[in-house]
């Protein structure tokens, strides 16, 4: 995927929905399941190609900094936490 820095933090705020046709051998689709597509404490569910096999992730935005466009996301649940130590 080729993108400035400001459109990917506004697409990933703001559109989340978009990645999927973005991106689509790595995302296949994402779900909004609480809140707003760009609001702390929302939570999404990403379903991910990892290692050929789609796997289902889901997350909660954290925090939202606009000004240094940054985003801080928790994954939730998913068996790709299994994979890394937190």
């Amino acid at each position: 995927m080729k993108s400035s820095a400001d459109k990917f933090f506004d697409v990933y705020k703001n559109k989340a929905y978009l990645i999927p046709k973005m991106s689509n051998q790595t995302v296949t689709d994402v779900k909004l399941l609480q809140g707003d597509w760009n609001s702390e404490g929302s939570f999404r569910l990403w379903h991910i190609a990892v290692a050929g096999k789609i796997e289902p992730v889901k997350e909660m935005m954290e925090k939202v900094d606009d000004t240094n466009r940054t985003i801080v996301y928790k994954l939730v649940e998913g068996d790709i936490m299994n994979a890394y130590k937190g």
